[in-house]
């Protein structure tokens, strides 16, 4: 949305989406799809021409029928890969009590309303690759990171909770 002279905001046509293999957004997709899929070489049965002979992508991420809906039933590990969980206070009490989206390599969206909650001071750590924050028998690869820096939305309003 841009705004122009007028009181009434204007969309605005966002800007395609580069097809180029050479692109960032290209390239980061096929890094972060390494987390997501598992490469496998297919057995040979057949005198086949090796050089054609590719590995078979497995997409581990456990995706269910069911419809992501508030209120819904608990994700499956793996199901959302690019998570995060935000944390308070300071380690080795770190009280982990919002939610965000891995966006890139060193950036996480969260709601406004997560960066400095009630009482809790402002958000200090980010908790990323944890399948099941209930136990640690898993196999997950948890890496948590301290928040360098955090950018509020100019417009946010605590108490409407508009542009959260």
């Amino acid at each position: 949305i841009t705004t122009s002279t007028s009181t009434q905001p204007t969309a605005s046509r966002p800007q395609p989406i580069s097809q180029n293999p050479n692109s960032k957004a290209k390239q980061m997709c096929l890094k972060y799809s390494e987390y997501v899929f598992r490469e496998e070489e297919p057995p040979i049965l057949l005198a086949a021409n090796v050089e054609e002979i590719k590995p078979v992508k497995f997409d581990e991420c456990v995706r269910s029928g069911e419809p992501l809906v508030v209120g819904g039933t608990d994700a499956m590990p793996k199901e959302f890969p690019h998570m995060a969980q935000i944390g308070y206070g300071e380690s080795p009490r770190i009280s982990w009590l919002c939610g965000g989206s891995l966006i890139s390599e060193r950036f996480v969206l969260s709601a406004a309303h997560c960066t400095k909650p009630n009482n809790r001071g402002p958000a200090k750590w980010a908790r990323l690759g944890d399948l099941d924050t209930s136990t640690d028998s898993d196999d997950a690869q948890t890496v948590i990171a301290r928040i360098a820096e955090r950018y509020d939305h100019p417009e946010y309003d605590a108490i409407r909770l508009y542009n959260d």
